[in-house]
Formats: structure tokens, sequence, C-alpha cells
């Protein structure tokens, strides 16, 4: 498992909602927006191909591009609707980004087991639709890459329960995104052969 980057300070998460087991397997950080944890894992890791799974107005994949698209080699955006908002944040630069009109797990399926370094899932919000992503996004994803995805606390979605679920013998890191404010947090974990 790779150390936890530098420019995060992790600590143990011992929220009410988490049982024992998952307490130990949750490690909090510093918040900060997540297109900003974002940078900070591609750099980190020395991304170079990443893909955004629901990309709604474009906002999270202009902030990353913006900083980042001179180091990536591509970033695939992945959404059924393409609103004209996101044309204006994203399409109109000459950014390495591809987007695709499509189902998540239709765009998954056209990608080679270990082609990306980052896959950030923040499509739909119910447990069967966030375990789909996962389970079709994971074998896309590098053994040295990171899996990562929004709106970790929301109790009335799915997610927590999918990713503990699915990762279930590897450390999740979450950190609180103030620009939904404070209401949505990041997760992320490394990818590795326990999970393929």
């Amino acid at each position: 498992m790779n150390p936890l980057p530098s420019w995060l300070d992790g600590r143990a998460h011992s929220e009410a909602w988490y049982n024992e087991e998952e307490a130990s397997r949750v490690v909090e950080h510093a918040m900060r927006p997540r297109w900003e944890t974002l940078v900070g894992l591609i750099r980190e890791r020395g991304c170079r191909r990443v893909c955004e799974v629901g990309v709604d107005q474009g906002l999270n994949a202009e902030h990353i591009l913006s900083a980042c698209w001179r180091e990536l080699d591509c970033m695939v955006l992945v959404d059924k609707c393409k609103y004209a908002e996101f044309d204006r944040r994203v399409l109109h630069e000459p950014w390495p980004a591809v987007y695709l009109e499509m189902l998540s797990t239709e765009a998954a399926a056209m990608y080679p087991p270990d082609y990306f370094d980052l896959v950030f899932i923040d499509a739909w919000h119910d447990y069967r639709d966030v375990r789909e992503d996962i389970d079709a996004w994971l074998p896309t994803v590098a053994d040295s890459g990171v899996l990562a995805g929004h709106d970790w606390n929301l109790p009335e979605t799915g997610v927590r329960e999918a990713v503990l679920e699915t990762m279930e013998l590897g450390v999740i890191h979450i950190a609180e995104d103030p620009a939904s404010g404070g209401r949505k947090w990041v997760w992320w974990a490394d990818v590795g052969p326990i999970y393929l």
C-alpha cells in the first residue's frame, strides 16, 4: 500500500455512524475542495490517465484540467447527459479531455484492465448504482492506482456502504469538501491485486 501523500495529515476517523471495524479502516484528512484533493493525488502519484464518472456541469473537471492538463495524457469524462455549461467550462480549451455521453457501465467496458491511474466516481448515489459503477470501473484502475468518489458521508445514499463493501480489506481515505458546503465528502482508496 502506498504511504499517505505528504500533503495530507491522516488521522483515524471515528464518526458515530461507523462500527468499530469500519472506523479502524477509515482515515480522515484535512478539509479541501474535491478538486484540490484530486489534483494532489494526481501529482503525488504521477497519474497520467484519469477518468471522472458523472461530470454534471464540469466544475470539477475544469479545476483538475486547468491545474494538470500538461501532466495528463488524457482525462476521460463520462456522463449520460451533457450540459451547455460543461461545453463552456471544458470542451473549448485545448485540454487532453475526451467526453463520453453514455452510461457509466457502457463507458467502462470500452477500456482495458489497468488503463487508468485514477478513476473518480460521482454519478448516481444509491447503493445499487454506486456498486455497479465501482464493479465496472475497478478493473480499469492500475494496480498502483486510485479509485475515488464523492458523497461519502450522506447517510441517505448508498455510497459509504458500497465503498466499504467493495474495498473490504483496504484503508479508505476521506476528506470533507467545503465546495459542497461541507455536506459531501470525497473518498479514495489505493487499488492493488487484493481487489481484482
